[in-house]
């Protein structure tokens, strides 16, 4: 049934605060043809969502926000799970993932250039090189591994000239001389 109003739903992940609903209802979405909806949109997300924002400023906060979201895991796949359980230092955790899911991904031959991420065989790659370093404990490789591919994905964007490399809280919670290596 067409009503004639154009809704806008940000998929319920961002719905219109009860304080701002005409008559309290409107079930969270943002009617764009409501004249309040501009302001009310700006107060939310000034009061509500750059406030939450703000405090996702390290990558442990970050991916321990979205990891404990299980709504929208199914949006990601084992490869987003290992990587950010990599990346936070879980190390135990991505071991247990590997064996069922990237065990599977041979190691590229290290000689040999990795094809492009844009390419299937490229990502399946990259998956097979965490592989030795991740059962060996071997944070430093890691760490390189996760540097490298950070890299690959911002060089030639818009954000590149605004991405400054971080250390992971893998290379944080390691020893000194594991890092050195």
């Amino acid at each position: 049934m067409n009503t004639g109003r154009s809704l806008g739903n940000c998929y319920d992940l961002l719905g219109r605060a009860e304080r701002f609903r005409p008559d309290g209802g409107g079930g969270g979405t943002w009617v764009w043809d409501d004249p309040t909806m501009a302001g009310d949109f700006v107060e939310q997300m000034e009061q509500d969502v750059l406030p939450f924002l703000r405090s996702l400023d390290t990558t442990e906060a970050a991916l321990g926000f979205i990891k404990s979201h299980i709504r929208s895991s199914g949006h990601r796949g084992w490869h987003w799970w290992i990587i950010a359980t990599i990346a936070l230092g879980e190390l135990d955790d991505a071991r247990a993932i590997w064996p069922e899911y990237g065990g599977s991904h041979p190691a590229p031959d290290p000689d040999a250039p990795l094809p492009s991420w844009e390419t299937e065989e490229g990502r399946w790659a990259r998956y097979g090189e965490i592989g030795p370093p991740l059962l060996a404990d071997d944070r430093a490789a890691l760490a390189r591994i996760l540097h490298r591919w950070e890299a690959e994905n911002v060089r030639g964007t818009a954000i590149e000239p605004y991405w400054t490399p971080t250390p992971f809280p893998l290379e944080e919670d390691a020893e000194p001389e594991q890092i050195s290596a």
